[in-house]
């Protein structure tokens, strides 16, 4: 009885931070509403989501393991998680600003967030970096953030693996998975990783064929989802992954409630800050022309190769 009573303590904390933003259709403004789930999933694989990570409060964790849940996130290298900006914003003050990066914990190697075994990796962050000092509750623009954990993934650790980041845009209607622990169709957030397929719809659609008024979708922004609504994801499913053809396409950013009729789920697109994240990290995805370095690298090869034949 004490432990469920535990979990209620912590997860009512969680709720005055855990906050998905939503649209008016008729306007121009994004503003907050705790209604994120994802909707009409199924359990995911733990072969297919090796990359999913969970952010957590540390303060509302330390009440008892997995409450803390706050965001997902994808492991793009040993030590560099991919989320969203939005995740890490100080909702007390609820001006824009960031909490310490310290308040947060990154946890792997579990489906199920409350399991704490001899797998689970717990990180501390060493930093988070972002495109904006201040971040705009209006509109959602610059919804990225890359967290560097405080140690490395190790080599020889099998429940975790990397994920490639895509770097071109993906086609209109290609069925992509998103994943997260988000609160499902019961109503309450889910103890095991969910996954649904929902397919990409681009910005022009997006902006101009939905219930969204157009200036909501900016540069750096698609959508996914069905028009009759149905399956969805959103907030606790914030800051994770929307994977096309095995690559990182989308960071769960924003939706209007879940899974409604031409209100489909919005998503920061990967490729659009592919350049960014490669300046901060020096990852770069896949899809993209080869780096100036590694053409200088072959020439100079070709070129030593072809030196005894002159």
């Amino acid at each position: 009885m004490l432990k469920y009573v535990i979990i209620a303590l912590a997860f009512c904390g969680v709720l005055q931070i855990q906050l998905t933003a939503a649209s008016a259709p008729s306007g121009s403004k994004v503003s907050f509403e705790l209604d994120g789930r994802i909707i009409n999933g199924t359990v995911a694989s733990f072969n297919e989501t090796k990359h999913q990570v969970s952010i957590r409060r540390r303060l509302n964790d330390g009440y008892f393991f997995g409450t803390g849940h706050l965001c997902g996130g994808s492991l793009i290298s040993s030590n560099v998680v991919l989320s969203a900006a939005h995740c890490f914003v100080n909702y007390d003050i609820n001006n824009g600003t960031f909490r310490p990066d310290e308040d947060y914990i990154v946890v792997i190697g579990n489906l199920d967030r409350y399991e704490r075994n001899n797998y689970t990796l717990i990180f501390d962050i060493a930093k988070i970096v972002y495109n904006v000092s201040i971040f705009n509750l209006s509109t959602y623009e610059s919804d990225i953030a890359l967290v560097f954990l405080n140690g490395s993934v190790p080599a020889n650790y099998t429940r975790a693996q990397t994920i490639t980041m895509n770097t071109r845009q993906v086609a209109h209607d290609t069925v992509c998975q998103v994943t997260g622990w988000g609160e499902t169709e019961q109503g309450h957030l889910s103890d095991i990783l969910m996954t649904v397929d929902v397919p990409i719809i681009n910005e022009t659609v997006c902006a101009n064929e939905m219930s969204f008024h157009p200036s909501l979708i900016r540069d750096g922004m698609f959508c996914a989802g069905y028009r009759q609504g149905e399956r969805d994801a959103c907030g606790g499913d914030s800051g994770g992954p929307l994977v096309c053809n095995n690559r990182l396409t989308g960071i769960v950013s924003w939706g209007r409630y879940c899974a409604q009729p031409d209100l489909p789920g919005v998503y920061t697109n990967v490729s659009y800050w592919s350049n960014w994240i490669e300046e901060h990290t020096g990852i770069r995805g896949a899809g993209g022309t080869a780096s100036v370095s590694y053409v200088s690298g072959l020439l100079t090869l070709l070129t030593l190769s072809f030196l005894p034949l002159l």
